[in-house]
């Protein structure tokens, strides 16, 4: 394959190149646009140019030449094709009428030039063939010092580009000749064969400007650079640019206007008030204050999705008089579609009347930080530049912070965190979308049904307003069913949509509960004596936590005896599993642990950890580092925290120490003593008569059998439909007995 020539003879005519002068858009826009221009696209009559000086500074190769055909009109290389001809018959090769190439397919001509290169010298054939394409150029052949000029609507759009970002000509010569690389192949071939250390020469070449000012413009504090019309990462070579496919659309004329109108989607109406949201007043009062204030920042709302940051974005638009303008994936979702789109919407927009919204941020702001997909094509250092010096009002939305490096969180003037949303959250949210609503509608949903939809479907502000449309759209319709099943059934949809299967209750309630039968090592009354002292402090300010340990056998009560509590004194039940806490990323249990005591103080309720070893551990047999954080958290929260927190567990011989000591009330649950067992049985079972003699009959289950043990005995004879009478009764009892006796013998001793 033919070479390009070195650097001595390269671009033979660079050193008369004019250094041009970096003046503003103002002064060179004469320059800009040719005064002669009639193209109604441009880019043919920019590639010409660039063709005619490439034509005498590039050596001869396969690629300059299909570059070279490419730019030629249909008669042009019907002209070349008859001077091939003519030169193939004057060196004895002529060429048969069947193997003449059509001037309408240049691969085909460009082969032919190549065979014809095989049969007689390559250097005639490239004379004959640059002298042909020289003649056809000769209307765009510019003076070596004059620059070369876009016209028609491409140079209007340049123009356009130029003064949003106040570039010089200069920066915006260089924009173009990227332009041109990115809609012509065959410059893109050629331009990728230079060696790197040429491009630059070879792009002053063809714009005819200053090699110097082609690095300037290319370099990380040009123009081209920090605005994002053109990025390069950090580790690049300077020639190793990049241009946003949009961008391309955007001068070439298919994608319209290059301003926020165009690549922003308007924010809409606001659904909720700034005091719908479980935020903090002080802060929510703080970012108020900045958007109204007109101030160029940044402002960071951050938390996971569904926790209505977008909804909170609109708001915090609407109560400030602000019109909102959302930059979400962008026309096509990459990375660098949405650096350029940023950039030209922030460029476009009224200071005093837009804020931007950058949704759906995470990609622009965790610069290469992702784990499981390759890293982010923004580059660190523009991202930083452009978070520092803002020019606009500017509300960017991220679901994670984790992956953002601190120099950017930095560069924030404020970051609210949005948590999950609560029940009470919920409530809120229904009530806020209900505002303003039909009076018969609001009676339909009443604030009984609205608290079980919140507590059962875990939605957003957004799927609450999908919900009231769907039951908008289907009543228009003549739908008659009843609005509690069409509102369950849009939430159900969300759900089965969102988290692969159906709501399920949070808390069902269990059958005929009785507290008055558990076996514990203190009296009921002291626990719901505790709980009472506690509920007449909370309001003051010596309130305290009430931290109480359930401990004990499996099925001996204590999860439902916390949820009795809850019921008793009208507490919400904040429920916590090992299997909701524990993460498998690295401080991701100590993350999910602080979520769970913030979202019960936000509640105001009653947090239930079951399994509650998993997180208070002696920390002595740790074997994993995490293990010892994650206890660490566990108490440091429970010392914090301010409400009431029942821990349950099995194990309580495992616990740490230290956690023992923060818990005022520990409590153990015994298997069912005869009373209980009587007593339980008669709840369970109405119709079935116990002697007199029950006690007795009993006393071989005690110290056997747990509430939960007598719950399943019951379920198994509602569906097997027997044990209807006392001796059938015990004999269910028995076996179940017979299977824990069994359970105990099980194993190696």
């Amino acid at each position: 394959m033919t070479t390009i020539v070195s650097p001595p003879s390269y671009l033979c005519h660079m050193a008369r190149f004019r250094h041009t002068s970096r003046n503003s858009l103002d002064a060179d826009a004469k320059f800009l646009i040719d005064p002669n221009g009639t193209s109604a696209d441009g880019l043919l009559s920019l590639l010409k140019a660039y063709a005619a000086r490439i034509l005498t500074r590039v050596r001869y190769c396969d690629e300059k030449a299909e570059f070279l055909v490419t730019v030629l009109e249909t008669e042009e290389r019907v002209e070349l094709i008859a001077r091939l001809r003519e030169f193939a018959l004057q060196g004895g090769k002529p060429i048969d009428e069947d193997e003449l190439p059509s001037p309408w397919s240049k691969d085909e001509i460009t082969c032919a030039i190549g065979q014809l290169a095989g049969r007689l010298p390559a250097d005639d054939v490239a004379r004959v063939v640059e002298h042909v394409i020289a003649r056809s150029l000769a209307a765009s052949l510019l003076e070596d010092r004059e620059p070369v000029r876009p016209s028609g609507q491409l140079a209007t759009r340049v123009v356009e580009l130029a003064r949003i970002f106040n570039l010089t000509f200069e920066d915006s010569s260089v924009l173009l000749f990227y332009f041109a690389v990115k809609q012509c192949d065959e410059l893109e071939s050629l331009f990728d064969k230079m060696l790197i250390q040429m491009k630059p020469r070879f792009v002053a070449a063809c714009c005819g400007i200053a090699e110097s000012d082609v690095i300037r413009a290319l370099s990380a504090s040009g123009s081209l650079i920090k605005s994002g019309l053109l990025s390069r990462d950090d580790d690049e070579a300077l020639a190793s640019v990049q241009f946003a496919p949009m961008l391309v659309d955007g001068l070439a004329g298919f994608i319209g206007s290059l301003s926020h109108e165009r690549l922003c989607m308007p924010g809409g109406r606001a659904d909720f008030a700034l005091d719908d949201f479980s935020l903090p007043p002080l802060a929510v009062a703080i970012a108020r204050d900045l958007v109204a204030s007109g101030r160029p920042l940044n402002i960071l709302l951050h938390g996971e999705p569904g926790t209505g940051k977008t909804e909170f974005a609109k708001s915090l638009a609407a109560v400030t008089g602000k019109e909102a303008w959302f930059l979400g994936q962008g026309l096509s979702g990459a990375v660098k579609d949405r650096q350029a789109a940023l950039s030209m919407s922030v460029a476009s927009l009224d200071p005093l009347r837009q804020i931007l919204v950058v949704d759906e941020a995470d990609s622009l702001l965790s610069v290469g930080r992702s784990i499981f997909t390759s890293p982010t094509v923004v580059s660190k250092s523009w991202i930083n530049g452009f978070l520092e010096t803002p020019t606009r009002t500017i509300i960017w939305i991220v679901n994670w912070t984790e992956l953002m490096d601190d120099s950017i969180k930095r560069r924030f003037s404020f970051a609210l965190a949005f948590e999950r949303f609560t029940p009470l959250d919920r409530r809120r949210l229904w009530a806020a979308a209900l505002a303003g609503r039909d009076p018969k509608l609001k009676a339909e949903l009443n604030p009984s049904i609205l608290r079980r939809l919140s507590e059962e479907y875990e939605t957003n502000a957004a799927g609450i307003g999908s919900a009231l449309a769907l039951l908008d759209s289907l009543r228009a319709q003549g739908n008659d069913t009843g609005t509690e099943t069409l509102i369950r059934s849009s939430l159900e949809s969300q759900t089965r949509l969102v988290e692969g299967a159906l709501s399920r209750p949070s808390n069902p309630p269990a059958r005929a509960y009785d507290p008055g039968v558990l076996n514990l090592d203190m009296e009921r009354e002291h626990i719901f004596t505790a709980l009472k002292n506690w509920t007449l402090r909370r309001d003051g300010p010596d309130r305290r936590g009430l931290r109480l340990l359930f401990w004990g056998a499996p099925g001996t009560g204590k999860t439902e005896l916390a949820r009795h509590l809850a019921a008793e004194t009208g507490l919400l039940l904040v429920v916590r599993r090992a299997s909701d806490l524990l993460s498998m990323f690295v401080g991701g249990t100590e993350k999910a642990i602080a979520a769970a005591f913030r979202e019960a103080e936000r509640e105001d309720g009653l947090l239930l950890v079951d399994e509650a070893d998993s997180f208070l551990r002696e920390r002595s047999r740790a074997e994993k580092s995490w293990e010892v954080t994650a206890v660490n958290e566990f108490l440091t929260q429970m010392e914090a925290y301010r409400g009431v927190l029942v821990c349950c567990t099995n194990l309580v011989s495992t616990l740490d120490a230290a956690s023992l000591r923060r818990f005022q009330l520990k409590v153990e649950f015994k298997p069912l003593g005869a009373e209980g067992i009587a007593r339980l049985l008669s709840g369970l079972f109405p119709t079935i008569l116990q002697p007199a003699d029950a006690k007795d009959a009993l006393a071989p289950f005690v110290g056997l059998l747990s509430p939960g043990d007598v719950a399943a005995v019951a379920d198994r004879l509602e569906f097997a439909g027997t044990g209807s009478d006392w001796n059938g009764l015990l004999n269910e009892l028995g076996r179940e007995c017979a299977l824990k006796r069994s359970e105990r013998s099980i194993g190696f001793r």
